[in-house]
């Protein structure tokens, strides 16, 4: 459950919170409105008893029976996911920096596109390498300005504060940020500093001390609290680990015990600790290392207090996927810098075994507290006369194991749910770790088996590995892999090779070159500067053997040479293009070797360590959509990075590049054939006037023939702004759909897509402007002027031809699914060619806003969920159908469309194996007086198709809001009930969708 969800219900349901416990109104789910069944529920929430346990604040609700507070929990359980996913791309959209971005388009992600928990983990994970790398992240604060921010707070001091905490947090200081961040403070306000039966409850309860925890202890614990310990045997220690209390005369004979457990705290023995300590017994405190450490991290906590102490940790909470509410005011850092800290000790104690030494000899609890304070020089060896060998192997034993199960993210997925790893034992620490790395593994990998995920995450590091070792590898290993006699088209040998080959023959050339202490050249163009001179003495001559060759002087072309020189090569035109060619090939699949593609290639079943080179480029091959370029375009053009006579130039280079693709290089082969020069512009030209029919030409001619000054000037300047563009695309997105409604999120879950940040806005979009996508095809199928292009020959009524047939087609799914797909190919075909044609284009706004409604209406449609083209009073607009199967041998159809007249309304149309009833929900007057027409002519239409009738309700409601769906639970009703489903459907399209007499029917 979310922050917002959790303060909402603190309250509503609390009346030691408020005073005012409030209304709550939710609409359950419609199932078998023909029957006894009722839905709604609205009541005075009161009476709850709410415990927040966990450092997460997680709701509880302790009561004896169902009351309108449990019904409403009920309904939050059930449509949690929708808030949890918007939640989830929040927080992406608050924490990530312009710079983490940037960072995720480097290592491939495309978090736009991806589900917004993954996203959220990319992005996490992208954080910590930039915190590893000591990368300063800065807030991004580029919502509010001064003046907004001080409107909003109506303090400058609090303006200023809460953009020093948003800046130092790297979060943004966006409106809902600076309302969050505000209720902290307001909620800090009202708290006092903890007294002995608050830290009691907390320690007891294992909860952090956060604003809201610490203010329900300090008021909702019933005044007559005792912690257990309070409880415990005469003895010192119980078998439970408590200080005894009673039998003692004096608290200086606890004082060695008192002593041992500060000690093993890591925390200097003084009279304020022993003091401490006495305290914690006093008030029924268990007296541990842990429990220690806690108690004594609340003694400086005091109220009130400084304001921008309390927004700083407001901030970090934030950070870290909190509330704000969630902030612990003991720390004055995130969870994940501390998680990257946690990793840096394990790793530091690792390989400085006489701080473990020092540790053990001090008989101290073996933990990242002690072994951090150990590294510091702050652990005395003690007296001991006999060091515990034994005990300090176990222990470095247990340290390499830790380190080595050890990652920031396990760190930071259990420090978020609460684990004490800084006190915790190195032996449970690796059982803690292990479990923490199994689920996420099995969640990264999609994997329900944690041993195959274990392989998996195994296979995806040392891929990574591979490929970056290689990198660094001695260049001249390519050179056993290419043939001076044999063309680069007709020689597989680089291509057949595998990346674990290539490594194994790179590291045998590295290890040769080390051993003689001789310079080598790296795949990455850089030399080992550390070893021998001796490169530029080999080809010293090597510039005026290229020219006496008539080879070109480039730097390409003179790393080839030096490769074939370093592999005693016969060296001439076509030896150097075959390596310069080989070169080109191992540098595009290395770069394709991204976090994000490796990941891709295991998950779906591939080794990439096995799988030939060639086969890696084929699988790794992705042509960048059309509608990319265009959202890459217009912030290119918004930020000012592009005139419009560049922009034009981008646009003619993707449409180049897309029509020579799609004819497969013809064009270069016409100008091949007439002795041309091959350029982009004499390619565009000869792709205008369609010269290049029938020509067999391979697409990489592109690259070998075309003038380097041109690809460089031209399509690489642009190629570059298009790579910054990216991230901050990426960026946009993800701030757009972490604004829309949870509504968007719920219904695509519950469709079975995907939520990401392209759908969502895409949904949003079909939501607010019914029938937009349809309306652009149009206007995108007339805007094409070349009547020969494939765009050209869609006219208004080839696209009318292809609306229709999808109704046409709606007598099952898998004739309504192949008519979709039609239609959607048609559509894409005429936005492209509208956007990157010829002659007057359509603006690429448009173009990107209708391929994200394309490209999610057409995933709805996989899963039964349409968005059908219709034209309503004279207007094109769309109707939306969703198939359900909830099990119990029934499956519904539900219907949402709307007129002039009858304003929005929804049809649940039910087939139980017997006959079609259906049920209409609206808020119009006029529609429920028409009920007699409406039903008439639903009953005639399934007479005629043969469909047996059981009539027609109309429902008057005011809350066309109300969710009439359910979660599709069993797909495998028999085809004939799915079949009648679907024609009933289509009947009921066709008959209220005909309008007579202004909308009648």
């Amino acid at each position: 459950m979310n922050g917002q969800m959790v303060k909402n219900a603190y309250e509503a349901f609390s009346p030691a919170v408020t005073t005012d416990a409030g209304r709550m109104q939710a609409s359950g789910h419609v199932t078998g409105f023909f029957d006894d069944e009722k839905k709604t529920a609205s009541g005075l929430v009161s009476g709850v008893n709410i415990d927040l346990g966990g450092s997460g604040g997680i709701i509880s609700v302790d009561a004896g029976k169902k009351s309108a507070a449990g019904e409403f929990m009920d309904r939050l359980s059930l449509a949690a996911d929708g808030e949890v996913l918007k939640d989830k791309m929040v927080l992406l959209s608050n924490t990530l920096s312009e710079e983490g971005f940037k960072q995720a388009a480097k290592d491939g992600y495309s978090l736009e596109n991806v589900d917004p928990k993954e996203a959220v983990n990319s992005g996490d994970r992208i954080r910590a390498t930039m915190l590893k790398a000591g990368v300063v992240i800065q807030g991004f604060n580029d919502d509010l300005s001064d003046e907004q921010l001080e409107t909003i707070t109506g303090s400058a001091s609090m303006a200023a504060s809460l953009k020093k905490g948003a800046s130092e947090a790297g979060i943004r200081l966006s409106k809902q940020n600076v309302n969050d961040m505000m209720a902290a403070a307001d909620m800090a306000d009202k708290l006092e500093t903890p007294d002995e039966k608050t830290k009691a409850y907390l320690i007891e309860n294992g909860l952090k001390p956060t604003l809201e925890n610490i203010y329900y202890a300090e008021h909702s614990v019933p005044e007559s609290f005792n912690a257990p310990a309070a409880k415990a045997s005469n003895s010192y220690v119980s078998e439970n680990g408590y200080l005894g209390v009673q039998g003692v005369s004096s608290v200086k004979e606890l004082e060695p015990a008192f002593r041992k457990v500060i000690e093993d705290a890591g925390m200097e023995v003084d009279d304020a600790a022993l003091k401490h300590a006495a305290d914690m017994m006093d008030n029924g405190i268990a007296v541990t290392a842990e429990n220690f450490v806690r108690y004594t991290s609340m003694d400086d906590i005091r109220f009130p207090m400084d304001k921008d102490k309390v927004i700083k940790a407001a901030a970090l909470a934030v950070s870290d996927g909190l509330s704000a509410l969630q902030a612990d005011v003991s720390r004055d850092k995130s969870l994940l810098e501390t998680a990257v800290e946690m990793k840096e000790t394990a790793d530091e104690a690792a390989n400085d075994p006489e701080a473990l030494r020092a540790l053990v000899a001090a008989d101290r609890p073996v933990n990242l507290n002690n072994l951090q304070k150990a590294l510091n020089g702050g652990i005395n060896a003690g007296t001991e006369a006999e060091f515990p060998e034994k005990r300090f192997i176990t222990a470095r034993r247990q340290l390499e194991e830790t380190r080595l199960v050890m990652t920031v993210e396990a760190n930071f997925k259990l420090l978020k749910q609460g684990a004490s790893l800084d006190t915790a034992e190195l032996k449970d620490l690796v059982v803690m770790l292990k479990a923490a790395e199994e689920e996420i593994n099995r969640e990264r990998f999609n994997s329900d088996d944690a041993g195959e995920a274990s392989v998996r995450a195994a296979l995806y590091s040392e891929t990574l590995k591979t490929a970056d070792e290689i990198k660094d590898m001695p260049v001249s290993a390519l050179g056993v892999f290419v043939s001076a006699s044999v063309s680069f088209e007709q020689s597989y040998s680089i291509r057949s090779v595998s990346l674990s080959e290539l490594r194994d023959e790179g590291t045998k050339r590295r290890l040769e070159y080390e051993k003689a202490g001789e310079a080598y050249e790296t795949m990455r163009t850089e030399v080992r500067s550390d070893l021998g001179d001796s490169i530029k003495k080999a080809f010293a001559n090597a510039d005026s053997l290229m020219k006496e060759l008539g080879i070109e002087l480039t730097e390409e072309n003179s790393r080839a040479v030096r490769i074939l020189g370093y592999n005693s090569m016969e060296i001439n035109g076509a030896s150097v293009e075959n390596m310069k060619r080989t070169c080109r090939f191992v540098d595009k699949v290395l770069d394709k070797m991204t976090p994000a593609n490796v990941l891709s290639l295991i998950r779906n079943g591939d080794d990439p360590l096995k799988l030939s080179m060639e086969e890696l480029d084929e699988k790794l091959t992705t042509e960048e959509a059309p509608e990319k370029y265009s959202e890459y375009l217009v912030d290119l053009r918004e930020k000012g990075l592009i005139s419009e006579e560049e922009s034009e130039s981008f646009i003619g280079i993707y449409r180049l590049i897309r029509e020579t693709r799609k004819n497969d290089g013809a064009a270069i082969g016409a100008l091949v054939n007439e002795g041309a020069e091959i350029n982009f512009v004499n390619i565009l030209s000869a792709v205008r006037s369609s010269r290049a029919r029938g020509m067999d030409v391979s697409v990489d001619d592109l690259y070998t023939g075309m003038n380097g000054n041109i690809e460089n000037d031209i399509y690489e300047q642009v190629r570059t702004a298009y790579d910054e563009a990216k991230a901050a695309q990426s960026m946009a997105s993800i701030r757009e759909a972490a604004g829309l409604p949870s509504e968007i999120y719920e219904e695509l879950t519950e469709s079975g897509v995907i939520a990401t940040a392209d759908h969502v806005a895409g949904l949003a979009a079909m939501r607010s402007n019914r029938g937009s996508l349809f309306k652009a095809a149009k206007k995108a199928a007339l805007s094409e002027n070349d009547s020969d292009s494939a765009a050209g020959i869609l006219t208004d009524s080839f696209i009318r031809e292809k609306f229709a047939k999808v109704i046409d087609e709606f007598d099952g799914r898998e004739s309504a699914e192949a008519a979709y797909e039609e239609m959607a190919d048609a559509l894409e075909e005429a936005l492209t060619g509208a956007a990157f044609g010829e002659g007057e284009r359509i603006d690429v706004r448009d173009y990107s806003l209708a391929m994200k409604e394309l490209h999610v209406s057409r995933e709805l449609s996989r899963q039964e969920s349409y968005e059908i083209p219709m034209e309503i009073d004279g207007e094109m607009s769309s109707v939306t159908v969703r198939i359900l199967h909830e099990g119990r041998g029934t499956a519904f159809s539900d219907i949402n469309m709307e007129t002039s007249v009858y304003g929005e309304f929804t049809a649940r149309i039910e087939f139980a194996g017997e006959a079609v009833k259906i049920g209409i929900f609206t808020s119009s007057e006029i529609m429920k007086a028409e009920q007699p027409h409406i039903a008439d002519g639903l009953e005639e239409a399934m007479e005629r198709a043969g469909i047996a009738f059981a009539g027609t309700d109309i429902f008057l409601t005011e809350h066309m809001g109300i969710k009439l769906s359910g979660r599709n639970a069993d797909k495998d009703n028999s085809s004939r009930d799915t079949a009648v489903l679907y024609r009933a459907s289509k009947l009921f399209i066709q008959t209220v969708g005909r309008t007579m007499d202004g909308g009648r029917i």
